[in-house]
């Protein structure tokens, strides 16, 4: 019992240090141009980074070029999936920003944009 409290001990203090070093020390990844300055109530920010997403994304647009344009922001991409997602971790909140499309014949037919985030 003895033990389980002295380990008690020295993992709840790790897991408080790991989590404020990963809050100050995170790398200085920039977000991605479209996602940046949106509101801070993340239901208005979600609707802002949609409407962003249909107006830097005008429809029709090549499949190649809408993964182009989104990798050059740093936006990571999944062909098989059609998804393109940026996250940032951080204390309290980790923060996701999602640009999903549908394709038909190597060109973008339908996009969409979401923003959300998970708190503790």
């Amino acid at each position: 019992m003895l033990k389980k409290i002295l380990l008690g001990i020295l993992i709840v203090p790790l897991g408080l240090a790991a989590v404020v070093y990963n809050a100050m020390y995170q790398p200085l990844v920039q977000v991605p141009k479209i996602g940046r300055g949106l509101p801070s109530n993340f239901e208005a920010a979600d609707q802002e980074f949609q409407r962003r997403v249909l107006d830097r994304f005008p429809l029709p647009m090549a499949t190649t070029e809408l993964v182009a344009k989104l990798r050059r922001q740093g936006i990571e991409i999944d062909h098989g999936s059609r998804l393109a997602r940026f996250s940032r971790s951080g204390f309290p909140c980790n923060l996701n920003w999602r640009v999903s499309w549908v394709d038909e014949d190597g060109q973008v037919v339908a996009i969409a944009g979401e923003f959300g985030a998970v708190c503790v």
